[in-house]
């Protein structure tokens, strides 16, 4: 939808060309033009609808550009498209303000908390949360998907001109925590051709406002344009697998002076001895996770900022006071076979080795492979 709309402030200016949503994506497309003598990048960007009190939406919102840098030059302009999610469950409004915080980027102007470095640019527009509504195609499905003996609820499948939209709720009755469906894929069926999408974006907690648990997700596919002229004959999804964790075994446990790893989930974690170059700090631990099958996984292993020692006492981990404790090591690394290696460092401070042990670190997220290939349908118009 052409929008049009302009503002200027201090020698930058900012033209909201155009902006489009299905209720589901946001895209805003826009352009800077830089009429100063100084180089500039965003510092801040965010769209604000009028009455929401959950908006300005920060999370997970990207912006992204044609240019391969982001600095805007002087007397240069550049053109930008920004993102985001919204929640199928808010009826947004059509009045909505765009705002972005432009910075210079000496470092003297970077290190400044003062805002005599930065520049406020709004343009507020009109953005019907309807306007493809017409458009689109909801299917009426009930279906759930049972991978290793763990059921995944699947509550809604949408087809809209912008992509298409598979909600997943995981069971709370599960034994295992689920993270992610490996290699899901969408089948649907039309006048005897059939169309399989891949290799999906997600749309978690993690990523954005719409979930406030990891119970749900939302797999994003590209869109169909087919299926929304018209209604599809069937339309099935299909997995290779979850990564998941039993419940009850969402930690890891080190005796830190013997350095040696108790407990873990599944297998293939192994504790790093620290070399030279790794300059470590005292109390630190190096974990290393090989894997298979984790081509088509695309999240880490995160754990928690506090642990537990041998008797039961909560600690705070170093992670607040220094995140760069390692020097080379760290970082998730995947090969052309799908074999992977996860590198991750918990800090648990110089202090740890006086604390009875052994100490027990808690996963909020951990990469654990399963392998069992299920699909389910999801719509029949027979």
């Amino acid at each position: 939808m052409p929008v049009g709309q302009s503002a200027e402030n201090k020698g930058y200016r900012i033209d909201v060309t155009g902006a489009v949503t299905d209720g589901r994506k946001v895209y805003v497309l826009y352009s800077v033009q830089n009429n100063t003598d100084e180089v500039v990048i965003h510092a801040d960007f965010e769209l604000q609808f009028e009455g929401i009190k959950e908006s300005p939406l920060h999370k997970g919102a990207s912006l992204s550009m044609l240019a391969s840098e982001s600095r805007i030059q002087p007397g240069q302009s550049m053109d930008f498209i920004y993102s985001n999610n919204l929640s199928p469950a808010v009826k947004y409004p059509k009045q909505v303000n765009y705002n972005i915080i432009l910075t210079e980027t000496s470092d003297k102007a970077l290190l400044s908390s003062s805002n005599k470095y930065r520049t406020s640019l709004d343009v507020a527009f009109e953005l019907d949360p309807d306007m493809l509504k017409a458009q689109e195609r909801i299917l009426d499905t009930e279906g759930t998907l049972n991978v290793d003996g763990q059921k995944i609820k699947v509550t809604g499948v949408q087809y809209t001109p912008l992509s298409t939209y598979v909600d997943l709720e995981y069971d709370q009755n599960n034994d295992k925590r689920i993270f992610q469906l490996i290699n899901p894929v969408l089948i649907s069926k039309h006048e005897g051709t059939e169309e399989k999408s891949y290799y999906p974006t997600l749309i978690t907690a993690d990523n954005s406002e719409v979930y406030s648990d990891d119970a749900k997700t939302t797999l994003v596919f590209k869109n169909s344009k087919k299926i929304v002229e018209s209604k599809p004959d069937s339309v099935s999804l299909k997995a290779f697998g979850i990564s998941a964790v039993e419940k009850d075994q969402m930690k890891i446990v080190v005796d830190l002076n013997k350095y040696q790893l108790i407990e873990a989930p599944g297998s293939g974690l192994e504790l790093v001895t620290p070399t030279p170059e790794n300059d470590a700090m005292e109390g630190t631990i190096l974990l290393r996770h090989k894997l298979e099958n984790a081509q088509y996984l695309n999240y880490y292993t995160r754990t928690s900022e506090t642990f537990t020692d041998g008797e039961g006492k909560v600690h705070q981990s170093g992670y607040t006071t220094n995140r760069s404790a390692v020097l080379n090591f760290g970082g998730f690394m995947r090969a052309q076979d799908g074999a992977g290696v996860d590198e991750f460092i918990y800090i648990f401070g110089a202090e740890a080795k006086n604390y009875p042990q052994p100490l027990t670190i808690t996963l909020e997220k951990y990469i654990n492979p399963i392998m069992d290939t299920q699909a389910v349908e999801l719509y029949s118009k027979h």
